[in-house]
């Protein structure tokens, strides 16, 4: 196992904002090496995330969502940025029921990961939502979509099948599948 203590970090040098809108700053870094060469390195920085997996009985809705920069739809799980003076579960609570009119009766955090460390400064939380009962739905005047519900052989079958292919989606669910399937 890697030790962190021991891993030779980069040393930021200058930092600049070259461009930033409500969902994300560009930044452009001049940093040093451990080697000691200098280099550009420009990354992305967005506001923590939440990715809800809601389970009514043995279903899972997963939203179908159109995606302008790949001008097709993909099927994903309920998720958004996490607001300012917005706990983690507040954002959970609030984008479950802004994207699918569920309001959870119970909501546990599961794990999290970094879907694209390499180009995002983002961290997304997982949510699991049980005991779900309807509310209303709030949709952003860009969010074109409709709920689709799933059990978990024909969410398997479509990854299987490459028919998924959100990765915010792909890796909250198979992080679920796998850490279900060991206990």
């Amino acid at each position: 196992m890697l030790d962190r203590k021991k891993i030779k970090r980069w040393q930021t040098l200058k930092s600049e904002k070259v461009f930033e809108n409500r969902w994300l700053t560009l930044v452009k870094d001049k940093v040093k090496l451990p080697s000691g060469e200098k280099i550009e390195y420009t990354f992305v920085e967005r506001p923590s995330a939440v990715v809800i997996i809601p389970k009514i009985k043995n279903q899972i809705p997963l939203i179908r969502q159109y995606r302008y920069p790949i001008n097709d739809y993909t099927l994903e799980l309920p998720m958004g940025a996490v607001e300012k003076n917005e706990t983690l579960k507040e954002a959970a609570k609030r984008e479950l029921l802004e994207e699918t009119g569920f309001i959870a009766g119970k909501l546990k955090k599961i794990g999290e990961f970094y879907p694209m460390p390499g180009i995002f400064k983002e961290k997304c939380h997982i949510f699991l939502a049980l005991n779900l009962r309807k509310g209303k739905v709030h949709r952003e005047k860009t969010e074109i979509f409709g709920i689709e519900f799933f059990n978990e052989k024909e969410i398997k079958k479509m990854i299987k099948e490459g028919k998924m292919q959100d990765g915010y989606t792909l890796m909250p669910i198979l992080y679920y599948f796998l850490r279900r399937k060991n206990k």
